[in-house]
């Protein structure tokens, strides 16, 4: 990693951390999740400032993009009620699962998961070194969802930034029953700029999530899917995107 992107990826915490601070009331969001994004975005922009003199030879994973991608689903209008973020779910048959968002998506419970990774490295699979693919992983989150009552979920998001696989895009239909979901992700409602010490800031930096797919898996049959089916889903060079 060169320095010039350790400088980019600090710019990006630092309009991070701006754009929290700048959160408006109507994103609902308690001050504690508040608190966990702002220490996620500080935490990673004092391990890229230790980088910037001495930036390390090989290719370095960041946490950035994770964190931009929860605040950007944070500012969608129709998410309200939301009490917890970027945190483990203690549960009582496994030791916790990690869920980016708890909240409601118009007047459903749902819980949303984010992924800002290369779609190429996305497995459906477990592999030879212990790493979970996407299925053990929604499994996972799938028992503890049914097993919970104070914070259970009608429906999973799945939220994929970059787009995803088309093997693991057809196994998520096949085996839980996920529908295409859409986010908005074409939209606007990630820009604004804020009124500070008497001039305007740019609070917000802007990302496009066009090549984004979501997909949603309903776990309560009492509540109607939140799926939408007006949108195309397709395939370039084996990754899934909506166009």
């Amino acid at each position: 990693m060169e320095i010039g992107e350790i400088e980019t990826a600090k710019k990006r915490c630092e309009s991070v951390i701006r754009t929290i601070t700048h959160l408006p009331l109507s994103t609902s969001i308690t001050a504690s999740c508040r608190s966990t994004l702002l220490k996620l975005a500080s935490s990673e922009l004092s391990f890229l400032s230790s980088l910037a003199t001495d930036p390390p030879p090989q290719p370095l994973s960041i946490n950035i993009g994770h964190i931009e991608l929860v605040l950007w689903i944070l500012r969608h209008p129709s998410i309200t009620a939301v009490s917890r973020v970027c945190k483990q779910i203690p549960l009582p048959i496994t030791n916790s699962v990690h869920v980016d968002l708890v909240c409601t998506l118009g007047k459903a419970p749902v819980w949303i998961i984010v992924s800002d990774r290369n779609p190429r490295y996305i497995s459906w699979s477990d592999n030879r070194h212990g790493s979970k693919g996407l299925r053990s992983r929604i499994e996972t989150i799938l028992s503890a969802a049914n097993s919970t009552t104070a914070l259970k979920p009608s429906s999973l998001i799945l939220f994929f930034a970059n787009g995803f696989p088309l093997p693991v895009y057809e196994r998520l239909k096949d085996r839980f029953g996920a529908k295409d979901f859409n986010f908005g992700s074409d939209s606007d409602f990630d820009c604004e700029e804020t009124l500070e010490g008497g001039e305007w800031v740019n609070v917000v930096r802007t990302r496009s999530y066009k090549e984004a797919v979501s997909v949603e898996i309903k776990l309560i049959d009492g509540h109607d899917s939140l799926a939408f089916a007006e949108h195309v889903v397709v395939e370039a060079e084996g990754i899934i995107v909506w166009v």
